[in-house]
């Protein structure tokens, strides 16, 4: 497998995001303005332990000195007290980084409050006006949000249609491109295919970020996600901790120089509050766990090609997934559908555009490790029987 290190000067039409951050982190130098992390951890009575010294704490927001007291014991605060770049950097972090680190075999990885704080975060942080993005055309919200943010030119391309991305960067030819997608997508399960899309993104001298939200914890090596298992290295990966780890939260897998630049100039990681530190040590605790559970990613998958059978759907185990879509179209008869299934004992929601393209909603059924295989059959029988009656 590849890892996440910085690469050699490529040609000319190529490289230019790592040009591009080694100029702006040259500049933030000569300007003193480089942030960099300290770890601290909050203390009672208004004091904090920062590198190992105890201090008196006049840097925090932690006005009622509720963080370091709301705790399970004498490590475990609920509050970070501030921004990671102020006082809310908790060894925690530091600790769960190296951790997914380790486990996706690459330089770096920062932690992030959300999925969606971290794509509004890096997007911009890595393109901006007069760049380009291209861009599955069924990515999540949060990239499209982050794109905008970035003021990018925005293209997209059909969906999982590397033939169509190769035409958007022919006619991209000259430009700083950022190349978009999710691995696993979250409304349709199936797979993008990375292998090409990585291929593609060199041959153009193209960026890639691959959103991996649905895929870690499932796909991969200790559940790395779909990058790690195809041996694709992505300039940058995000994964969550609020799916298949359980939690809360995400992180960007990146190398160093990447993360140097998302420290300094991603805001959704600047202004916000660090997660809380006992939420990020209950993670490092489902990390640790998860990265063993390959028994339970087997059952997962098996459970998944099962109740794709069982409602007669295609069963190509190379672009399928956990995520299990049944669509129906209209949305008042999606509704009405995901109101008799609950009827029945099933938890199945109905999904509708904006979320979905228009005429495409859908029951979103997600498939867990846990599940008995006859619950499954029966959960397939009756949302036949139930499409007889209002279909």
């Amino acid at each position: 497998m590849g890892r996440y290190t910085a690469a050699p000067p490529r040609s000319a039409d190529g490289g230019w995001l790592s040009d591009r951050i080694a100029e702006l982190a040259a500049q933030r130098i000569a300007d003193a303005a480089e942030r960099t992390l300290r770890t601290s951890q909050l203390l009672v009575a208004g004091k904090i332990l920062v590198a190992g010294k105890e201090l008196l704490n006049l840097a925090a927001n932690d006005y009622l000195g509720l963080a370091a007291t709301l705790a399970h014991s004498e490590t475990d605060g609920w509050g970070s007290g501030a921004a990671r770049l102020v006082s809310g950097n908790d060894p925690a972090f530091d600790k769960l980084e190296s951790t997914l680190t380790d486990l996706h075999d690459a330089e770096s990885a920062l932690i992030f409050g959300s999925g969606y704080l971290a794509n509004t975060g890096l997007i911009p942080a890595l393109v901006g006006k007069g760049d380009v993005v291209i861009s599955d055309r069924l990515v999540h919200a949060s990239i499209l949000d982050g794109i905008a943010l970035s003021r990018a030119r925005h293209l997209r391309y059909r969906h999982c249609d590397a033939a169509h991305l190769e035409k958007r960067l022919q006619a991209s030819r000259g430009q700083r491109c950022l190349v978009i997608t999710e691995s696993v997508f979250s409304m349709d399960g199936d797979r993008a295919p990375l292998a090409e899309i990585a291929t593609l993104c060199q041959s153009y001298g193209a960026m890639l970020h691959v959103d991996e939200a649905h895929s870690v914890g499932c796909f991969g090596p200790g559940g790395a996600g779909l990058c790690r298992a195809l041996g694709v290295v992505p300039d940058t990966m995000l994964g969550t901790f609020g799916k298949a780890y359980g939690t809360y939260g995400a992180f960007v897998i990146s190398n160093r120089a990447m993360r140097s630049q998302l420290v300094n100039c991603a805001r959704s990681f600047i202004y916000n509050t660090g997660l809380p530190p006992a939420l990020v040590r209950a993670t490092q605790a489902a990390v640790e766990a998860v990265s063993g559970a390959d028994a339970a990613r087997v059952r997962l998958h098996e459970n998944a090609r099962l109740l794709r059978g069982a409602l007669g759907l295609p069963l190509d185990s190379e672009r399928s997934s956990q995520i299990v879509p049944y669509v129906v179209g209209d949305n008042a008869r999606c509704l009405a559908l995901a109101a008799a299934l609950h009827d029945r004992g099933i938890a199945a929601i109905a999904i509708r555009p904006p979320t979905v393209p228009a005429s495409s909603a859908r029951i979103r059924f997600t498939v867990q490790s846990g599940h008995a295989p006859a619950d499954l059959q029966e959960a397939a029988a009756q949302l036949r029987e139930v499409c007889s009656e209002l279909m």
